[in-house]
């Protein structure tokens, strides 16, 4: 199952995430949204990193 939930009349559905949740994602989306191209990539760029490393260390907890 994607983690973004159903599609729904072309909306994404985001069934796992609270108020809370949603309303500092738009608040992270206007911050990017505000950031010039280079900036983003950049955003963008580390986030991938921690994703990628998050993946690892939870890989090496399955493992270990």
């Amino acid at each position: 199952m994607s983690i973004y939930g159903t599609k729904k009349r072309g909306e994404i559905m985001l069934k796992h995430l609270t108020e809370k949740d949603l309303k500092e994602g738009k608040e992270l989306m206007q911050i990017l949204e505000n950031l010039r191209e280079e900036d983003r990539k950049q955003v963008i760029i580390y986030a991938s990193a921690l994703k990628d490393r998050q993946l690892i260390e939870n890989s090496d907890k399955k493992i270990g």
